[in-house]
Formats: C-alpha cells, sequence, structure tokens
C-alpha cells in the first residue's frame, strides 16, 4: 500500500541570521567602505534637506549618500535606475540602505538637488579619512594619465578663440549701429555712448531708451515679403539681435573656463583633443576626457626599477589641495 507523506516544509521561510553583515564575507568591500565612511561627518554636507511635517518618512540621507558613492565606487558609472535594482536585489546595497528601497527618482533628487556643489568636498573628505587610516606616504606621488573618449557628438565643437573673435567682431557692429542710431536722434539731443567692449544689460538699457524716445509699439510691427521694415524697427530688431548673440557668447566662454580651449555642446564637461583611434597611431579630433591618476609611492613599488624624471609640470595641479590641506611636501614622478 502506498504511503503518502506530507511535506510541511517550505523552502521560501525565513532563516537565520537576520543581520545582512552576518552573510556578508569579513573582507567584503562593502564592509570596508562602511567603517570608512563611519569615520567621517556626512552629516555637514545634508544640512540643505527641507524638512517636512506631513508625509512619508524620509529615507536615511546618511545611508542615501552611502549608496550612491559606493554604486559609483563599484561601477565607476552607475545610472538611477542601476542604483534602484541593486538596492532590491543586491546584497550589499541593502546592507547599505538598511533594507529601504528608495526609488530612481528618490535618488535623482537626492543627486541634483542635495549633493549639488558638495562632491568634491566629501572627495577630499574621503581622500583625508584613507591617509590618516592607511597611513599613506604622500611624499611621492606618481601621476599618470590617458584621454577617454565621451559619448557625445563629433561635430559639436565649441573652440574659444574662435568665440572671443566673434564677440569682438560683433562689439564692431554694435559701435557701428549705435553711431548710425546717433545721428538719426541727434534732433532730440540724446547721444548714446560708445564703448570699446559692450554687456548684454547695457544693450537692453539702450532699447529701453529707445523704445521711449520713439514711442514704438512691437505689436504693430510688419513681417514677411513686400512689408517695408521702419528704421526704428530696424534698429530696435538689430538691437536686440545683437544683445541675444552677445549673451550665448558670453555663456560658451564662461563654460569653456579659463583652462579650456573647447567643449561639446551635447556634453560641456567634454574637451576635443587628439585621440589614437588605431594601432598605427592616427588619429582623430573627438571630444574626450583627460583624466589624471594621482597614486602614492607604496602600492607601486615595481616604479623603481624603472628610471623616473623628477620635474615639476602642469600635472602638479591635481595635487595642490594635498600640499595645501595636509601641510606635505609632495614631489612628483611622472613615469617615462
Amino acid at each position: 500500500m502506498k504511503t503518502l507523506h506530507n511535506n510541511y516544509c517550505n523552502s521560501k521561510q525565513g532563516y537565520l541570521p537576520l543581520f545582512l553583515s552576518d552573510c556578508l564575507d569579513l573582507l567584503d568591500p562593502v564592509l570596508t567602505f562602511d567603517r570608512l565612511m563611519g569615520g567621517i561627518d556626512l552629516n555637514k554636507y545634508l544640512t540643505d534637506i527641507p524638512e517636512y511635517t506631513t508625509g512619508r518618512l524620509r529615507y536615511n540621507p546618511v545611508n542615501m549618500l552611502k549608496t550612491v558613492l559606493f554604486g559609483f565606487m563599484t561601477s565607476g558609472y552607475c545610472s538611477l535606475r542601476e542604483l534602484e535594482d541593486n538596492c532590491k536585489v543586491n546584497i550589499r546595497f541593502m546592507y547599505l540602505m538598511d533594507h529601504q528601497t528608495p526609488s530612481y527618482r528618490t535618488f535623482g533628487y537626492f543627486i541634483n538637488e542635495v549633493l549639488q556643489d558638495k562632491i568634491e568636498n566629501i572627495f577630499n573628505d574621503i581622500n583625508h579619512a584613507i591617509f590618516n587610516e592607511e597611513h599613506v606616504d604622500l611624499q611621492h606621488l606618481y601621476i599618470d594619465g590617458s584621454k577617454f573618449e565621451a559619448n557625445a557628438n563629433k561635430y559639436t565643437w565649441v573652440w574659444k578663440k574662435a568665440t572671443e573673435k566673434f564677440r569682438y567682431k560683433l562689439y564692431e557692429k554694435i559701435t557701428a549701429e549705435i553711431e548710425e542710431i546717433n545721428a538719426e536722434i541727434a534732433w532730440s539731443g540724446v547721444q548714446i555712448t560708445t564703448n570699446p567692449e559692450y554687456v548684454p544689460d547695457y544693450l537692453n538699457e539702450i532699447v529701453e531708451q529707445l523704445v521711449l524716445l520713439w514711442e514704438l509699439d512691437t505689436s504693430t510691427f510688419v513681417y514677411g515679403s513686400g512689408k517695408r521694415k521702419s528704421k526704428e524697427q530696424r534698429h530696435y530688431e538689430h538691437l536686440t539681435t545683437f544683445c541675444q548673440k552677445l549673451q550665448e557668447y558670453i555663456q560658451k566662454i564662461e563654460i569653456c573656463g579659463p583652462n579650456r580651449n573647447s567643449y561639446s555642446k551635447t556634453d560641456n564637461s567634454a574637451t576635443f583633443m587628439r585621440i589614437k583611434t588605431d594601432y598605427m597611431g592616427n588619429d582623430q579630433l573627438l571630444p574626450a576626457y583627460n583624466v589624471q591618476i594621482g597614486v602614492p609611492e607604496h602600492p607601486l613599488n615595481f616604479f623603481s626599477t624603472s628610471p623616473t624624471i623628477y620635474r615639476q609640470s602642469k600635472l602638479s595641479k591635481y595635487c595642490d589641495w594635498a600640499q595645501d590641506d595636509i601641510n606635505i611636501p609632495v614631489r612628483i614622478e611622472n613615469d617615462v
């Protein structure tokens, strides 16, 4: 006779341990990361979070910050949806977030609104903690760089020198336009001052004064073929166009900054530079990042067997913060 056995065991039932840290190896990177971040005062970067008395309880901002930093540390680049998914399925992220699962929108708000303009200070604090805990010797710093192509369109460059050239040509056009206007309004006794350079606010002020002087009504302006524009309308449109163009040139020069000569319209952080594209050394002008990495002496002991050149170069600006903040003289060695 066949005996029937009832299976009272559920393979999906809960089991010990209850703490995620017990499921991780003692040398797991997330435990080392969490211990290091525990020695840094992260709350000073989270003071701008608005306080609400209604609604759901907010996620722990310290855990959010640890999760974002760990996500970018492990992947190099981590999308918001990857962060959301990792908090649901990755035991390391679950450990950092204490089983909470923020959405990608929450991570986006946290990064764009809370962490904005604070990343560099957080980076410096993390480096200070590493230097103090690991007793890193900063007497020698090996710096090397490489170019990485950016995910930007190839033909969207903006050249700083060309923009400055066009801006000075625009100054000449504005001066000629103002002189023509002065000749037409001489009857009123009003004269507009010409300058070697102009700013958009000055042009806007001129336009406002001319509207009052000529009693212009922009709703009566004519457009299209067969319509003859008045001199007042032409001057008004020219000055308005010059003001918009001047504002565009100023914005482009500000994006370039004092240390760059170009940038990409689709990725303002990318700079156009020559990059080798094949084994023959043929290069192209492509948007890219010139990434510099500095490593202290101890992790690179094999460098002691190869010749090095002790010299100051343009790369020294990347370790100025080490000399200023830690008060340790840094000698830069570039690999050859």
